[in-house]
């Protein structure tokens, strides 16, 4: 799979993410954790959780299927993210296009 891109915002899969970060076997935290990606924030966006994260000046959006909305605690906290990301009509119309894709489970 290749990697969605639009303007510096990177979609990535698991695998991808595992590449991009030099891990075999990647989670997120570890890559947070060991520097290789900064930590900006967390938001809901429809059923899943997508993690901000950054390499250098690259934005990543890290979508995690298997991950529902937790609660509404997570929305509270990050929803200045979640309304940005929610009103960014592109990242919609480019998350349909990669569900549409296979790239993402819907």
């Amino acid at each position: 799979m290749e990697y969605i891109e639009d303007r510096g915002r990177e979609f990535l899969t698991v695998p991808e993410a595992a590449e991009l970060t030099g891990h075999a076997r990647l989670t997120v935290d570890r890559a947070i954790a060991d520097g290789t990606l900064q930590y900006v924030a967390v938001a809901p966006v429809g059923r899943h959780i997508v993690k901000v994260l950054k390499k250098h000046d690259v934005l990543a959006w890290f979508i995690d299927p298997r991950r529902e909305r937790r609660s509404d605690f997570v929305a509270r906290r990050d929803a200045r993210l979640a309304e940005l990301i929610e009103a960014d009509h592109l990242f919609a119309a480019e998350l349909a296009d990669a569900r549409s894709a296979h790239l993402i489970p819907a």
